[in-house]
């Protein structure tokens, strides 16, 4: 059943943005949409705020770059990170804009994004946007990507000491493909762009196959 949310404010029409969830040590849960792009705002750097409870809508800070196409990562604290995606010199974003292995984070409760390469290094190996992203018992797992255009095929992981390190390889390279951790331990990658992207695989992480 769907839920209508309270219109306080309406949120921007954006894609390629990200949605996380975030929980305050108080237990407060609330919705972090940042980054994106829309017909009349461009590539943009706004974030907004979701109450979870109330529905109502808020402006965040603004992300430190602009960017469409990262990912986002919500830390134990409360904080989040994004990283990847496209970040442009302008919002005249022209095709051939490279992706980015900038990363930034915003801490719970801070009012501003800090660059995030210092000192946990958590920008990632190689600049792609699109990579399928999730979490498998505390560990961050990023599939494949777009870089330029040309799909990947990485798996990379984040350690412990935020940094990335490359564990493997997809059997095919696809891009804005979806990643889900599954209750044996293994990870569904479902889907993207490429031209076999129609195949599922399930890796098994420890083992190092699919």
């Amino acid at each position: 059943m769907e839920r209508v949310l309270k219109k306080n404010r309406r949120p921007r029409t954006r894609v390629h943005h990200t949605a996380t969830l975030l929980t305050s040590r108080s237990g407060a849960a609330r919705v972090l949409v940042a980054g994106g792009a829309g017909n009349v705002m461009g590539l943009s750097s706004m974030t907004e705020w979701m109450d979870v409870e109330t529905g109502e809508w808020s402006l965040g800070p603004k992300l430190l770059a602009a960017r469409w196409s990262h990912r986002a990562l919500a830390e134990p604290d409360g904080g989040i990170v994004v990283f990847g995606g496209k970040r442009p010199m302008s919002l005249n974003v022209p095709a051939d804009t490279p992706p980015t292995v900038a990363a930034e984070r915003l801490a719970s409760g801070a009012a501003a994004w800090i660059p995030a390469e210092v000192p946990r290094g958590d920008a990632l190996p190689s600049p792609r946007e699109g990579a399928a992203c999730c979490q498998r018992e505390g560990r961050t797992l990023a599939f494949g990507g777009m870089v330029g255009a040309a799909t990947c095929d990485v798996v990379d992981a984040l350690g412990d000491d935020g940094a990335w390190v490359t564990i493997g390889r997809l059997q095919t390279p696809r891009a804005f493909a979806s990643a889900t951790a599954l209750p044996d331990g293994t990870v569904l990658v479902l889907g993207g762009f490429d031209r076999r992207a129609e195949d599922v695989l399930v890796a098994d992480i420890e083992r190092g196959r699919w």
